[in-house]
Order: structure tokens, then sequence, then C-alpha cells
């Protein structure tokens, strides 16, 4: 599971045994979030309008 930390500015990943890692932060005001089966996430933000793209398998 994923979610996101408005306050924090992070998207978190939720393991099944309940570990929570950080797997992207300095984000401003998350008001979208998308996930492909590829593992590609696409995160909108309030303000700017920007969609950011991040795969989680290229660590990019």
């Amino acid at each position: 599971m994923f979610a996101v930390d408005v306050g924090e500015g992070k998207i978190k990943r939720i393991d099944k045994d309940g570990k929570v890692t950080n797997i992207l932060q300095g984000l401003n005001s998350v008001v979208g979030l998308l996930i492909e089966e590829n593992g590609t996430f696409y995160i909108a933000t309030w303000g700017d309008g920007t969609v950011h793209q991040f795969n989680s398998e290229k660590k990019s």
C-alpha cells in the first residue's frame, strides 16, 4: 500500500507487516497519486499544476 503524507510532503510505502518506508520526499501539496502496474508513479501537486513522474523500479 502507498500513502501520501501531505504535511511532510512524502509518498510512503506500507508493507504487509506494517513497516513504513519513505520512497519520495520534498513534494508540495500532493493532490493526486496514480501508480501503474509497471511501477511508475504520477504525482499531481497543487498550485503549480505539475504532474511529476517517478519510476520505482529505476529509483529515479
